[in-house]
C-alpha cells in the first residue's frame, strides 16, 4: 500500500529496497532494509535500542547514545499489538507509546478501531493507577490533539477522530493517573503549536 497514512515512511523503505535489489517485502527482522535501518541509527551515534515490533505491522522503539537497562513495559493492548516498549536510561524510565490512531468515524458503535483506542487509553490509565510511574518520561505517537489550540481550528476538529471530547478526555485521565506533565505546554503555555498533521483533514 503506497496510499495509507505511513506512506512516506513506507516508500522510503520500499525505494531503499528496490536499490538494494529487493521487492516489495522488507520486514524480516534480518533482512538488508532492516539491518540499513539499524546501521543508519549506529551511525548517528545512537547504537543502544530496544525495539518491539510485529511483522507488517505495528511497532515501536527507544534509540540512545546511553546504554539502555530493562525495564518493565506497560502491557496495555489486549490485541497484543507491539505498541509499547520501555528501557532505563541513566536512572530514568523511558516509556514509549503507539496509541491506535482510530480509524476515521468517532463512534465505536460502528468503528471497531475506535473502540480499540478509548479501551487503550483506558488500559493505559488503569496501569499508572496501578504502578504510578516515577521520574519517567513519556513519549510516542498518542494520537490525539486534546488542547484547542493543538489544531488549527477547533471548532471543525471536535467531530473528527483525535480532536473528540470523548479522546481528549481519555487523554486528561491517562495524564491524572500518572502525573505526566505536558513539558512541551509547561515552557509554551498558550497559543497555536502543531507537532504534527493529519491525513484527515
Amino acid at each position: 500500500q503506497l496510499h495509507n497514512n505511513c506512506s512516506g515512511k513506507h516508500a522510503g523503505f520500499l525505494a531503499l529496497n528496490r536499490h538494494l535489489g529487493g521487492g516489495t517485502e522488507y520486514v524480516e527482522i534480518d533482512h538488508p532494509v532492516q539491518k540499513a535501518v539499524r546501521a543508519a541509527f549506529e551511525e548517528m551515534g545512537l547504537p543502544h535500542l530496544r525495539v518491539a515490533g510485529q511483522k507488517g505491522w505495528h511497532g515501536v522503539a527507544i534509540a540512545s547514545r546511553l546504554p539502555l537497562e530493562d525495564s518493565d513495559t506497560f502491557q496495555v493492548c489486549k490485541l497484543g499489538h507491539a505498541r509499547c516498549v520501555s528501557a532505563r536510561v541513566s536512572g530514568i524510565d523511558v516509556q514509549n507509546f503507539y496509541v491506535p490512531a482510530g480509524g476515521d468515524i468517532p463512534d465505536r458503535a460502528v468503528n471497531a478501531k475506535f473502540g480499540q483506542k478509548l479501551d487503550f487509553l483506558t488500559e493505559m490509565r488503569d496501569a499508572f493507577h496501578a504502578d504510578r510511574p516515577s521520574r519517567s518520561i513519556l513519549v510516542g505517537d498518542l494520537n490525539i490533539a486534546p488542547r484547542e489550540d493543538d489544531v488549527w481550528s477547533h471548532k471543525a476538529m471536535q467531530k473528527i477522530v483525535s480532536h473528540t471530547p470523548v479522546e481528549v478526555a481519555h487523554l486528561t485521565d491517562v495524564m491524572d493517573a500518572g502525573g505526566w506533565v505536558d513539558i512541551t505546554r509547561q515552557d509554551i503555555p498558550a497559543g497555536p503549536l502543531f507537532s504534527w498533521w493529519s491525513y484527515r483533514n
